[in-house]
This record gives structure tokens, C-alpha cells and sequence, in this order.
């Protein structure tokens, strides 16, 4: 969650705003339940308008008008963009890999229960 953060922090240009974001777990339904949004405090969405799509934290945080997070796992993130349409895939099924020493290809560990 840290390194989202950060990274996330570093492409927000106004850097006041930008301490502001901290990355959470998104919960967010038929999303992968790994997926990460870089947000504001619940104190500081909540001054947001009611009945519009939420921004916050720049190109890499939240934008409620599209499918986009963070996933991280092994010391890595990545960040998914998927726009605006309804999609017609599971993000929760994508799978993340990584090439092994032998040059196969694999899908990476899930981090152990207790480590995120």
C-alpha cells in the first residue's frame, strides 16, 4: 500500500493535495478483492457533490467514472485502466505472471494470508 502511495502521489501535480491520498482497499463489486484505489479521507470525500462521479488523487487515484485501480503483489503494482464501458471481462480473473529464471512463464504467488 506504501509504494502505491507514493507512486500514485508523485504524478499529482499540486503537492498539497497530493498528501492528502493514501491508497485502500477498493471493495468495490466485480473488482478483484485485491484492488487498490489511491483516495482521500472518508472526512474529505464526503465534501464531494452527492449525486456526481468522484475524482481524487490524480491520474493514478480514484475516478468513479471508470473501471481503474492497483493491484500489487510481490513488491510490484500495477495499475489497470479499463475506461468507462461495461466490460465484458472479469478483471478478478486476470492473471499476473512473471517469467521464471528457466524462461517459462508462470502466474505469481499470492501473497500468503496476513501479508497485504
Amino acid at each position: 500500500m506504501q509504494g502505491v502511495t507514493a507512486y500514485a502521489r508523485e504524478a499529482i501535480e499540486k503537492k498539497a493535495e497530493a498528501t492528502k491520498c493514501i491508497a485502500r482497499l477498493a471493495k468495490q463489486e466485480g473488482w478483484p478483492s485485491d484492488a487498490i484505489v489511491v483516495d482521500v479521507s472518508a472526512a474529505d470525500a464526503a465534501k464531494a457533490p452527492k449525486h456526481e462521479p468522484r475524482s481524487a488523487c490524480g491520474p493514478l487515484g480514484l475516478n468513479d467514472d471508470e473501471t481503474s485501480y492497483w493491484r500489487a503483489s510481490q513488491g510490484v503494482g500495477w495499475f489497470f485502466q479499463l475506461g468507462q464501458d461495461g466490460l465484458e471481462i472479469d478483471p478478478g480473473s486476470f492473471t499476473v505472471m512473471t517469467k521464471a529464471s528457466d524462461g517459462s512463464w508462470g502466474a505469481i504467488a499470492e501473497p500468503t494470508k496476513g501479508t497485504r
